[in-house]
């Protein structure tokens, strides 16, 4: 048996039906398929089982040449190059070289079946005469060319879009039409066109200098109605013309928001407000500059650069050069005052005693603005002495005569002031009793950094009451009413707490010390004359009320109170939580400072010397950081963690944008956006103050306020924080985890997946059944 089977005939064979399931194809009568074969035996069996089985592929390509081959006879596809040069030669003689009609009617934007009528009709005889002689020598091929081709150039357009200008510029764009030879005219006087013109194909404004951006501050787009004709033809469209501004304008005014009086002694590089400039151009940039050193500019912010001196100049002025962003500048000169700090004055912090008081009890510390090295004395050497800077009775108060007026003298080595004091002694003890200060001695230091090796610690008491008790105190020591001494040799390194008790009658109130004990003996470095914990060599301030809050800021308590630094903090009254984890670790207390919330910078004071036990102190904080959007004030305390300030009607908080933190009428209730100073109003022993066991979430009314706070903002979770601890501590490879919350979603390739193994498996049955 010899067979020849044309392949291409016997593949469009296989794809012309499919046969259904068990019946064979017979080739032997098809019209097709028997002209590939070459038959010297009659078919047998064998051949119908082997075309039965002929691939599934094979039908599916022949499937797909078929309608690639019936697609190409079809087809009235034009081709563009032989289709342009058969219109060329035959039709541009009359209608133009781009057909839209010159002695001739356009050809663009009819439609192939009109343009087939026509044809046919002049070659036909019809029409006119020119027409029938040139349709007469067309093919039907070359009139189903010509016929399709011109629908394809499309009609007369606008191809000009809209388009922005420079300000004061009288050209505004070039017209463009997709046909040559067109003709551009305004169409009508509507909307702007009676502000611009055409000049040939030029659009243009009619004023010589264009338009002025800053002449009409809500006039900077035009719209403009333009028509373009050829032939017959017209086509209309309208344009928006935009103006763009330009950095032409000069600026015109420099405007200074700050004071402009600025005390002397103002520390160099202290903020001294803002500058603005006026400008016509919008989005400007601005540089600024001084001509005085004593200034200095930083962005726009105005600094001090230099040491003011009352006594040298009272006043000075400063011209302020500022240059936009196209080297155009302006100048203006400001005056600024200089003010007198009363730099003779001394001051003492207290100037009264206890009516029990004893021999070597302090009175108050005395202090001279502006001076770094100063000796004090004072007249009366049979009652009183001066250690240091501390004024203290030399005998029991019960054997000096009050009042009692002294004379003291701070000497510098050039100048010798003295200013008299009135000292009297308590008698009414019908009040509870306040302990407004502790002063820490040891050897020739002062502050709350003691060491084992340094000798008897002397803690002074500024309080007056009937009775004193010392006898809770962390170490055993030596009680004289206001003084409580004791020597730390053999007591273990760490923080103690050194408590007293103060009562009159059955008032009483009660105050805890915290002293950092260290091994070996505190050098002199270390010595914090005004005790407000921060050593001398590092504290920015002689004012009692003042403590610095990071670089440049100040922490201010307001009245007649003294601010100290918080037991958390080293040498500022800002610190960091990693500050607080320390003190927790250092002295084994349980761990409760990470916030639920982002917490920011953090400010740990304390404020003592309040009028009475349960009043209201407030307290200004210059800012690092800009307050942030949606803060939120948290305060924390060692027994409770973190929580959220409590406001009420004797706890309040308040937020200005004021560089200095001084103007009263910038002070807005709330966490202001972007504000800089922060004043806080905090209750004795109320829900704020974190002194004490706080029991209740509450501090101890003891005429003292303790607080931590930061300005937190909400926590941003990410994918990691919800990570179990289970899958942290795995690997680092991916995998599945199911999640019980997700939500059920449709799986389109689950279900396609199954599908086709369904569909596979049926296959496989009907070829075994087969």
């Amino acid at each position: 048996m010899v067979i020849f089977l044309n392949p291409a005939l016997a593949l469009l064979g296989q794809g012309l039906r499919k046969s259904p399931i068990g019946q064979k194809l017979n080739f032997a009568n098809h019209p097709y398929l028997c002209k590939g074969l070459i038959m010297h035996q009659p078919l047998p069996a064998l051949f119908n089982l082997g075309v039965y089985y002929m691939s599934t592929l094979n039908r599916f390509i022949v499937r797909i040449l078929f309608v690639l081959f019936t697609s190409q006879v079809f087809s009235t596809s034009v081709n563009a190059t032989e289709a342009a040069t058969l219109a060329t030669n035959k039709c541009s003689s009359c209608h133009g070289g781009d057909f839209t009609g010159s002695s001739a009617p356009t050809l663009i934007g009819k439609t192939s079946d009109y343009l087939r009528t026509r044809l046919n009709a002049f070659k036909g005889g019809q029409g006119n005469t020119t027409m029938q002689g040139i349709a007469a020598n067309l093919s039907a091929a070359e009139i189903n060319t010509l016929a399709n081709y011109f629908p394809t150039l499309g009609a007369l357009e606008i191809s000009t879009g809209n388009v922005a200008v420079n300000e004061n510029m009288q050209t505004v764009t070039t017209l463009v039409a997709n046909k040559t030879g067109a003709t551009f005219s305004l169409n009508g006087s509507g909307d702007d066109n009676s502000l611009f013109m055409i000049d040939g194909a030029v659009l243009k404004f009619k004023n010589v200098d264009g338009a002025n951006f800053e002449a009409s501050p809500t006039k900077h787009s035009f719209t403009v109605n333009i028509q373009v004709a050829k032939s017959s033809v017209e086509v209309k469209k309208t344009l928006t013309v935009t103006l763009r501004d330009l950095n032409d304008e000069t600026p015109t005014n420099i405007n200074f928001i700050g004071s402009s009086t600025i005390a002397e002694n103002t520390a160099i590089g202290s903020e001294l407000g803002t500058l603005s400039t006026i400008d016509a151009d919008a989005n400007d940039t601005f540089t600024y500059t001084s001509n005085n050193a004593i200034l200095t500019i930083d962005g726009n912010t105005l600094k001090l650069n230099a040491a003011l001196n009352y006594e040298s100049a009272t006043s000075f002025t400063a011209t302020i050069t500022v240059t936009d962003g196209n080297a155009h500048s302006f100048n203006k000169t400001f005056d600024f005052l200089v003010s007198n700090i009363e730099e003779d004055a001394i001051t003492l912090t207290r100037k009264e005693i206890a009516f029990n008081a004893t021999a070597g009890a302090i009175i108050g510390t005395l202090s001279k603005v502006d001076a770094s090295t100063l000796t004090y004395s004072v007249n009366d050497t049979t009652n009183f002495e001066i250690t240091d800077n501390q004024l203290k009775i030399k005998i029991d108060a019960t054997a000096i005569t009050f009042p009692a007026t002294i004379t003291i003298t701070a000497s510098d080595g050039a100048l010798t002031p003295t200013k008299d004091f009135t000292i009297t002694k308590t008698i009414d003890n019908a009040d509870t009793p306040v302990i407004n200060q502790f002063i820490v001695t040891q050897g020739g230091n002062n502050g709350r950094l003691i060491g084992k090796t340094g000798g008897t610690v002397t803690v002074n008491a500024l309080v007056s009451a009937e009775t004193y008790d010392w006898s809770k105190s962390d170490i055993t020591g030596t009680s004289n009413q206001t003084i409580f001494s004791f020597d730390p040799v053999n007591t273990n390194t760490g923080i103690l707490k050194i408590t007293l008790k103060a009562q009159n009658n059955n008032l009483s109130s009660e105050r805890v010390l915290k002293l950092k004990l260290i091994a070996g003996n505190v050098n002199s470095e270390n010595n914090d004359k005004d005790s407000d914990g921060i050593p001398d060599n590092k504290d920015t301030h002689i004012a009692s009320n003042k403590i610095q809050a990071g670089e440049g800021k100040t922490m201010t308590s307001l009245g007649d109170t003294r601010i100290l630094l918080g037991a958390m903090g080293k040498d500022s009254g800002r610190l960091t939580l990693d500050r607080i984890k320390q003190h927790i670790t250092d002295n084994h207390l349980t761990e409760n400072a990470i916030d639920t919330l982002t917490t920011g910078n953090i400010y740990d004071y304390v404020v003592e010397g309040l009028s009475a036990i349960g009043t209201s102190t407030q307290v200004i904080i210059e800012l690092t950081t800009a307050i942030p959007k949606d803060a939120v004030l948290r305060k924390y305390s060692l027994v409770n963690g973190w929580s959220n300030f409590m406001v009420d009607d004797n706890n309040t908080i308040k937020s200005s944008a004021d560089n200095t933190c001084a103007n009263n009428a910038t002070w807005q209730t709330g966490l202001i956006t972007g504000a800089t100073c922060l004043k806080l109003t905090v209750k004795d022993g109320g829900a704020n103050d974190t002194d004490g066991d706080q029991t209740n979430n509450t501090g101890q009314a003891n005429g003292v306020v303790e607080s931590t706070i930061s300005i937190a903002t909400p926590a941003v979770i990410s994918d990691d924080d919800n990570s179990s601890s289970d899958s942290s501590s795995g690997g680092g490879g991916g995998g599945c985890v199911y999640n019980p919350n997700a939500p059920a979603r449709f799986d389109m390739g689950f279900i396609l997946l199954m599908t086709l193994s369904a569909y596979y498996l049926m296959r496989r049955r009907r070829r075994f059944v087969r």
